[in-house]
Parts: structure tokens; sequence; C-alpha cells
């Protein structure tokens, strides 16, 4: 999928969005945030559109190897930047259960150092979140209010992220994904890597703040 793909797809959901553990409509910093993360792209002379937090996630989850071009080190920068606004956001409780910036920028160089061996074209995100919330379903798991506690946030999206994680292991289009076979090695080691603290220990998880955003926006538009 092209980088202008991807950011199409973002804009035209980006407004229905909810986004995972934090909410930013009342946030009075985000988009003052926003404007400054996206700053320094005004000296490349790239056609583009504003860089959000929702098109940070979309792209991480379908397919971001596309921004590891010339700019590469700037979208590091930017994606670092919109997760720190973004958590920003967020109530004390709420921060722990979004990994910071610098970890998302260090996952985003990981891909960029693989993308000759990973294909967007394998990923099947819509059948892995539905797998996920099935999962969820069963457990009769519901998804709980911005301004509940942090007892309350972990055994949802915590819970969540390891069934994620469950299905891309058993996804047969990773699985069959014959012309880059490492693509599905990569795709769970970036969640996998990204996990908050709140969610290790007990529970072998993935990044939460990414998949809950994504199936949140994902439920809304199946």
């Amino acid at each position: 999928m092209s980088l202008q793909a991807v950011l199409v797809a973002a804009v035209a959901f980006s407004g229905c969005l909810v986004n995972g553990q934090i909410s930013t409509a009342s946030c009075n910093t985000y988009d003052s945030a926003v404007m400054a993360c996206n700053v320094p792209f005004n000296r490349t002379g790239e056609s583009r559109s504003l860089i959000k937090y929702e098109n940070v996630i979309i792209a991480l989850t379908i397919d971001i190897t596309p921004w590891c071009g010339e700019n590469r080190a700037l979208y590091s920068d930017i994606i670092k930047c919109l997760v720190n606004a973004y958590r920003a956001c967020g109530t004390v409780d709420t921060r722990k259960l979004v990994a910071e910036g610098g970890e998302y920028s260090k996952a985003f160089d990981k891909i960029c150092d693989q993308k000759s061996d990973f294909s967007g074209d394998c990923v099947d995100v819509l059948s892995i979140n539905t797998c996920a919330m099935d999962k969820t379903t069963m457990m009769n798991l519901t998804v709980p209010a911005f301004t509940t506690s942090l007892t309350t946030l972990k055994p949802y999206y915590c819970s969540f992220s390891q069934y994620f994680l469950e299905c891309i292991e058993s996804n047969t289009k990773l699985n069959g994904c014959s012309a880059k076979p490492k693509t599905k090695d990569i795709y769970y080691d970036t969640f996998n890597e990204l996990t908050p603290d709140e969610c290790g220990g007990a529970m072998s998880v993935a990044y939460t703040s990414l998949l809950l955003t994504v199936s949140l926006l994902l439920n809304y538009i199946i």
C-alpha cells in the first residue's frame, strides 16, 4: 500500500476514530502539539496532509514501510512527537497503558531496517482484528470508559492485545506469505516489543495503544 493510500485512509476515518484509552476530543493541547510535531516537514517540500496520531496508528498497522524513504528520520521524529502528544492528553492511569513515543520510533526504525523482508500485502488486519474481538467477546470483556481506574482498564486492554498476538500467529494470510515469509515475525515482534509495562508480567501481550485504536476504528467501519 502506498503512503498516499495510507494517509487517505487515515484522513477518511479520523473523524470517527475513538482513540483507544485516551480521548483527544476535550484535550486543549492536542491540536497545537500536532501542528508543532509537523513543523520539521515544512523544510522538505514533500506534498502531504497534516500527519496526526491516527495516521501513525493506521500506517503502523497496515504497512509503514512507505515512510522508510529519504525522510525516514523525520518520520521517526514525528512518530515520537505525535505519540507523546497523544499520551499527554491522558490521565496518569491511561498513560500507563500507552507505550512512550520513543518506543514507537524505535519500532518504526526497526521495521525500516527490515523492509526488504516485509510485505504489507500479506497483512490482513481486518481478519486479525475480528479474530481478537471474537476472543474478547467470548471472555465477556467490554470496552471500559476513559474515566475508569487502571484496575478496570487493564483487563480489557491487556487481554485484547494478547488475543491480537495469538491471532497474528494463526492468521492464514500471514502464514501463507511465501513471497516475504518473515512478514509475520516482523509484524508480531513489532507489537510485542511495544508492550506497556502495565501489561507485562503475567500476560504476554502486544502494544495496547495501537491495537485498541485500530480495533475501535475497524468496528466502526466494518
